[in-house]
Formats: structure tokens, sequence, C-alpha cells
């Protein structure tokens, strides 16, 4: 079965995810002169760079000894863990360079990201319905934008997560990290590499012009960009476990804050909510500012709502014909609404009172978004906010506080000049606006998009930003029943969050 693979596969690798979490921090690449069967097998390292006879190198992730052989998970310099074990027999390695820690700067905030797999290969065995769709991969959706960096492909953004269903379509505005013209001409690709199919109505490229030294940021909400400068970091930051996050938060280092995996009451409030609570100085007379937030979901969240979406068995079917989509909307968007996003909370006379929201992002990558918040009934000189959802669905690595810029920039769309399906049709017209006419992509499709980008006017540097809209299908669970226990309790009070905290602690329960 399906299942049990995944729960083989998937433990195995969040023990040792786990593990190797515990030992990474401030590191540095060292040439070792022992052989590599001796450097492993007195020490453990997060990953080792190989270099073979043949003078190859490998950069291997979570590296062992077995039978005279090294294995591990192959990591590519410029991109995170991804593919098969690899291995590579000792004599053929010319020498290791090996990834030294420094203990003292490094904080464990929590096991995360092996716990939080481990906890999905044992809810994804427990389940009876999944399907599965033949696929022994991980439940992660949503279309993959890659940004040319001039080397290499680089993943920029998963796109409209938890739009499963053409109601629920919606735009996303992200930047692009790594996108680097050359001689110029932008280039980007959008490819589906799950078990899906993408439907996507628009695409656009946006380039903002602006001062040296500010961060052009999109609102998270596909509706606004935001000039942010000077952002300050919290004074004080805690989560609800009672643990000190104020150094932690307050810089992007890739080390994120995350739940803590435990049991949980679901009947209780306070159980089915988790989050973090922070004070800012506030900004010089400021009645509103900018939280600056950077993480992204957690695979948790994003096997949930793959659990979810095969719970509807069959019935899924009715969202995606045009007589039943309508009544399905209603019935399924208040779920997905509810259970996701992050709620932005300022305390205002004693009250922690809803100022602002953070929809989901996704798994696939991190992403930095500036959120407008009213200060409007907060006095003195402190901000105190509150982010909160459900426990286990985010991973955040970094939160500050900024007054909203007036520093102009300026903001034009730049048209594509191509959209080069993996077929070789030309698809640019599918993209230009939205009006229903979607580009198609099924699992290992792709499409290559070109832009000529205007100069940079003198003392001007240029952001890019990309704009998607759409939707997409998740594959599988047609053909069996519907679960309608699941579903009866995610249709309850609070009813995504007291699914969620029921299946961790099944979950729990069954690795133990």
């Amino acid at each position: 079965m399906w299942r049990d693979s995944l729960l083989r596969r998937y433990v195995a690798l969040g023990l040792s995810l786990s593990f190797s979490l515990q030992v990474s921090g401030c590191t540095s690449w060292q040439a070792q002169t022992r052989p590599p069967t001796e450097v492993l097998t007195t020490k453990s390292y997060t990953s080792v760079r190989v270099t073979r006879l043949d003078g190859t190198r490998a950069l291997v992730y979570n590296p062992r000894v077995v039978n005279d052989t090294l294995v591990g998970f192959p990591l590519p310099e410029t991109e995170k863990f991804r593919g098969d074990p690899v291995s590579i027999p000792a004599t053929e390695i010319r020498y290791l360079e090996v990834n030294k820690t420094d203990a003292g700067k490094t904080i464990l905030l929590v096991a995360g990201v092996g716990l939080v797999l481990v906890l999905i290969a044992a809810a994804a065995s427990a389940a009876s319905d999944l399907g599965g769709g033949g696929q022994d991969t991980m439940p992660i959706s949503c279309p993959m934008l890659y940004s040319w960096d001039g080397a290499g492909w680089r993943l920029d953004s998963g796109t409209f997560s938890g739009a499963v269903m053409p109601a629920l379509e919606r735009t996303d505005v992200d930047n692009l990290v790594y996108a680097r013209p050359e001689q110029d001409r932008l280039r980007l690709r959008v490819a589906n590499e799950q078990g899906e199919t993408d439907y996507i109505d628009a695409l656009s490229l946006v380039a903002v012009d602006h001062a040296q030294g500010v961060d052009v940021l999109p609102d998270g909400i596909g509706s606004g960009i935001h000039v942010v400068s000077d952002p300050i970091s919290p004074v004080l930051a805690r989560d609800d476990a009672g643990r000190n996050l104020t150094e932690r938060i307050g810089t992007a280092d890739g080390l994120v804050w995350e739940s803590v995996i435990r049991l949980r009451d679901s009947s209780r409030v306070q159980d089915r909510r988790d989050g973090i609570e922070l004070a800012f100085t506030r900004p010089a007379g400021a009645d509103s500012a900018l939280l600056v937030f950077e993480g992204r979901n957690s695979q948790w969240a994003a096997f949930l709502l793959y659990r979810l979406v095969h719970a509807w068995g069959g019935g899924s079917e009715d969202w995606y014909l045009p007589e039943t989509s309508a009544e399905a909307a209603a019935r399924v968007a208040p779920v997905v609404a509810e259970g996701g996003p992050i709620t932005i909370l300022v305390r205002v006379n004693g009250d922690w009172q809803p100022r602002g929201q953070i929809r989901e992002i996704g798994p696939e990558v991190a992403k930095r978004v500036a959120v407008p918040l009213d200060l409007t009934g907060v006095g003195g000189d402190r901000v105190e906010i509150r982010l909160e959802s459900v426990p286990n669905f985010w991973q955040i690595d970094y939160l500050a506080l900024a007054a909203k810029a007036d520093d102009r920039v300026q903001v034009q769309d730049v048209p594509l000049a191509s959209a080069i399906r993996q077929d070789g049709a030309d698809v640019r017209s599918a993209l230009v606006e939205v009006d229903g006419s979607r580009l198609v992509l099924e699992r290992g499709d792709r499409t290559e998009i070109t832009a000529v980008t205007p100069p940079v006017p003198s003392g001007l540097v240029r952001s890019y930003l990309v704009r998607t809209t759409g939707w997409y299908r998740i594959h599988g669970g047609v053909k069996v029943a519907a679960d309608t226990a699941l579903l009866r309790a995610v249709a309850g009070p609070d009813g995504p969050a007291v699914v969620a905290v029921q299946l961790a602690n099944d979950a729990l329960a069954r690795l133990h």
C-alpha cells in the first residue's frame, strides 16, 4: 500500500531532519584529510560536500556510512531538499568537506520540520480514503513559479494556495527574489509538479523602480504593494508555550518558529489556537503601520487541505460543474477561509482586537509580505500585536514593524513577450487578462515566459513582482465514499481547528 510506503519513508526522513536541525546553526566548510568512513563514523554532520575521483562534486544532506558507502540526500547548493537518496561508494570519493557547527550560536526552537513529516506520515497511513492517485508523494499543491537568475532556475513562488475550485479562484502578488534580466529579457517558468491540474487565468509582471535601501512588498492579499524602510524588530516576543523568541523572530535566518507538537484538547479554545505575542516600539506619531511578515504554511496544513478535499469523495465533482459549483462553494469556501489564515490582533485598552489577516501562502517557499495595521485607539509608545492560527499550520521566520513609507515609486506592468508551452505552442493570449481563458497545466507540464524589461531610471533600483490569478484541482479521492464524519465535524463550530487538532492527536497516538 502506498500509505505504508509513505509512513516508512517519511518517518525515516522526519527523524533524520529532526536530528539534523538540532546540530545545525552557524556553519563553515572545512576540508578533511581523514578517510570519509572515519569522518562520518566519529561525528554526525548536517551535510557534506563530496569531491569524487573524477572531479565532480555533490552536496549530500544527512550523510551517513552504510557498508563503506556514503548515503544521504542530494541537495543542490542553490536549492532546498528534494530528490531520492543518493549512494556514493567510499572508493569513489577523493575527499570530503564537512559543514561544522558553532553550537554556541544555535538555538533550536522546535524539532519542527522533521516531526511534522512524521506526523503527516502517521496521519496518512491511518486514513482509509485518501486514494493517493497512485502517487507516493507529499500532498503539496499549487503551481510552481521559477525565475531565471542568470545561471539556473530558482523556485520563487507557489501561487494561489488553497484555491482548490473555480469559485475560490484568486489573485496573488509575489516578489520575484531571484529574477535577473539578461540583455533586458526576463525569463519565468510556471510548472505543475504535483498530482493536480492547474488553471491559470492571468499572469503579469510588475516592475517597481524605487530608491536604494527600501523594500517593495506585496500586501499578502493580492491587492496592494507597499514600500518598507527601516523596519524595527520586536522588543519582546513570546509564544503560547512560553518560549522567548525575541532574538530569533527579529532575524530572517531560516530558523523558523513553529507550534509545539503535542496532544491538545479540541474542546478548549486555547488548544485550538496557537500563536506569538509581540511588543514593538511605536513608530513616532503613527496611527497606522506595516507588519512585515516572512514565513510559509507547514506541510501539515497542506496535508489537511488535501485530506479535506478527499473527504468529499465523489461529491467533489460538484465543485467543477457550472450548475452546482456555486452551491458547493458556499459549503467549502467558509471551511477553507476559516481554517488556514493567520489572524492579526492589536491590543487596545487591554483587549485584543482583530486588525488584519495573512492568508494562505503555501508550503513551497517562504514569502515576505507587508500587512497594513490600523493603530487607532492604541495609546502610548508601545504596540502589542498577537498572531494566531490553527496549531502547526505555520512556520514563521521573521516579524518586524515599519512606519508607512512615503517614498515615491514608479510602478509599471511589463507586457509578456511570449509564453511557450512545453509542446512549443505560444499561449500568451491566455494569460493577458482575467477573462476565463485559462492556461491549463497537467502534472509535468510547464510554460516558459519571457518579458522585455524597460530601462531602469537613473538613480533608482528595480524590484520585480508577479501577479497570478487562477485555481487548481487536486486529483484523487473521487472514486471513494465521502468521509461523512469528518465533513460533519469540519462544518461544526470552529470545525477546521477542531478537526486539525483531533487528527494531530490521532497521528501522535498512532506513533506511540
